[in-house]
């Protein structure tokens, strides 16, 4: 009976990072968008709930990542600390900063616009960094940090185990889209000025990601 528990506990971890993968929010946005139909963004009509894919206009990025200082229209970093219990030792979140302005779409010539103020993500981090034992962190990791409250030196002045990852959306970058959409100055079905708004409801956020699963099944 006694050598069951192990068992179980080790099957209680296993579940556990299991679930957390599978239900953490990239997970997720990932999952619904890949699962949605693609539809041109001349197809829609006022308050349908759909999917939109295209490239990021030029013209949007107006924001600069903090870490690697690309222009782009929005970003995500998440900054972990390796901490040591006895003789295991593991990664904690420190920091995790999601930061998006507004921006558009286009697609066949088509322009989306998309609200960014109830947003949920999954983004590709393409840039990793680290600091630790024998390895300071660069001056912009230092920055970022010291803006969050956050030293990247513990006791004694010895350099905190720290990885930093930043994700960002940058002009001409395909995307995938999800939300309920709107039209806005559009006078007939051949308006060229008209621009298709993707925004959050009450009930549902706009899911945005550039993961080629995501965007793939553009016609």
């Amino acid at each position: 009976m006694g050598a069951i528990f192990p068992i179980l506990f080790i099957a209680g971890i296993i579940l556990f990072i299991v679930l957390s993968i599978i239900f953490n929010e990239e997970a997720r946005v990932k999952r619904k968008l890949k699962k949605l139909s693609y539809k041109r963004i001349a197809d829609y009509f006022d308050n349908e709930m759909g999917k939109v894919v295209g490239r990021v206009d030029a013209s949007s990025s107006n924001l600069r990542a903090p870490i690697s200082t690309r222009n782009c229209v929005g970003f995500h970093v998440v900054v972990e600390q390796k901490k040591s219990s006895g003789k295991s030792s593991s990664w904690h979140t420190i920091i995790d900063q999601k930061v998006f302005r507004d921006f558009t779409i286009i697609d066949r010539g088509q322009k989306a616009l998309i609200r960014t103020d109830n947003l949920k993500i999954a983004i590709d981090k393409d840039r990793e960094y680290d600091s630790g034992f024998m390895n300071d962190a660069t001056p912009q990791l230092v920055d970022f940090l010291k803006k969050h409250g956050v030293d990247s030196e513990g006791l004694f002045g010895f350099n905190k185990s720290l990885r930093y990852k930043e994700g960002i959306i940058e002009r001409d970058e395909p995307v995938a889209v999800y939300g309920q959409v709107k039209w806005l100055n559009r006078n007939g079905f051949d308006d060229k000025e008209a621009i298709l708004e993707v925004h959050s409801t009450e009930k549902e956020s706009v899911y945005l990601s550039d993961d080629r699963s995501t965007v793939s099944n553009r016609e």
